[in-house]
């Protein structure tokens, strides 16, 4: 495998062979990306030239044509998701479990969580201003809620039912405890 040399060099009989096999290869490679190149280039230049004249004559019939296909395919794209987004809704409340509900129920989890956060911080809120005396704690903490609430969704007080009556009696009952509404 090694050849000794004059003065103790050593060299390996096969690195000159791969540096020519090396710069061959880069070579043909090049020439043929080059020739595909050119014949690209060429063909699509002189198919372009050839059919000119017939797109530029039947052009009043394909572009109305064109834009009909795309606003077709556009149209029926929509209609697959929306067909496909009303499977996925009606399988998920029959109960079939499609794809991508259990990150719906963690979320439905998160805003139950939040509602009954914001539910017992506004009761909280109430409280302690109620027992200072000023009169309108109630006025104060009602608004406090109706603005966390609409912060945190509009159906959070759906999803949760027991919170907006939980907050009320808070409110509305003065020293009242309110009571559990957990899910």
């Amino acid at each position: 495998m090694y050849s000794q040399h004059a003065y103790g060099q050593q060299h390996m009989g096969s690195q000159q062979g791969w540096r020519t096999r090396d710069i061959v290869f880069t070579v043909a490679g090049l020439g043929i990306a080059a020739t595909i190149a050119t014949v690209t280039v060429v063909g699509g230049g002189a198919t372009l030239l050839f059919f000119s004249p017939v797109l530029l004559f039947f052009s009043p019939i394909l572009v109305p044509l064109l834009l009909l296909g795309g606003g077709a395919l556009a149209l029926a794209t929509a209609a697959a998701a929306t067909v496909g987004t009303l499977v996925w809704v009606w399988n998920y409340f029959r109960g079939k479990q499609p794809y991508g509900s259990d990150q719906v129920d963690r979320l439905t989890g998160d805003v139950k969580s939040v509602a009954g956060y914001v539910s017992h911080k506004v009761a909280d809120t109430a409280r302690s201003i109620g027992e200072t005396g000023y009169g309108t704690a109630r006025d104060t903490a009602g608004q406090a809620y109706g603005t966390a609430m609409d912060t945190v969704s509009g159906s959070a007080g759906q999803l949760y039912g027991g919170v907006r009556s939980t907050a009320a009696q808070a409110v509305g009952g003065g020293g009242t405890k309110p009571t559990s509404a957990a899910a």
